[in-house]
């Protein structure tokens, strides 16, 4: 409990910024979306994640 109660003052305390990076992080993913980055991230990301192998 006073763990969460610490996670909100945090929250409460860099209410503006957490605002402000996700707004950059949504407007990142349209300009990637619109001029086709995305798909190759995405291409990179997948490639990168198949390499590993099951844990079992």
């Amino acid at each position: 409990l006073d763990r969460f109660a610490s996670t909100i003052a945090f929250v409460k305390r860099h209410h503006r910024a957490l605002q402000v990076t996700g707004g950059v992080m949504m407007i990142a993913v349209g300009v990637l979306l619109l001029s086709g980055g995305w798909e190759i991230l995405m291409g990179t990301l997948r490639q990168w994640a198949a390499s590993y192998g099951t844990v079992i």
